[in-house]
């Protein structure tokens, strides 16, 4: 398989793994209690979503780009004000769901860590 055909694949996932994301974050809470175990009560399980929504999105994108390939400011522009528009929609949608700071704080830190990782990954690939 030729690397295009390759970086093409990866691109369509990341823009798929993009539209589950808005998906997990916007769909109706249906239950608005569960039962967790106790050990989980104890982690922020809600925050390590968010987290590993946003870093494999942007480390999906990162890796499916050419080292030719001009960096679309658009794409990351979009990304960075998708983050605050899908706690503002959760929280005006009032479909069981709650907008809340850290759910942000979780994202962006999930995405710069994808970036910064992908990057890294992308250096040592083309030693």
């Amino acid at each position: 398989m030729s690397n295009l055909k390759k970086t093409r694949i990866i691109r369509a996932s990341a823009y798929l793994w993009g539209l589950f994301c808005f998906f997990l974050l916007l769909k109706p809470n249906l239950k608005s209690t569960i039962d967790l175990p106790q050990w989980l009560i104890i982690l922020p399980i809600d925050k390590i979503v968010h987290f590993a929504l946003w870093f494999i999105w942007i480390s999906l994108y990162e890796l499916s780009k050419p080292s030719v390939f001009i960096k679309p400011l658009y794409f990351y522009f979009w990304i960075v004000l998708s983050i605050p528009f899908s706690e503002w929609l959760q929280y005006y949608l009032n479909w069981g769901r709650t907008a809340d700071f850290y759910d942000i704080l979780a994202d962006l830190i999930g995405l710069t860590t994808g970036f910064i990782i992908s990057r890294q990954i992308r250096k040592y690939l083309k030693k």
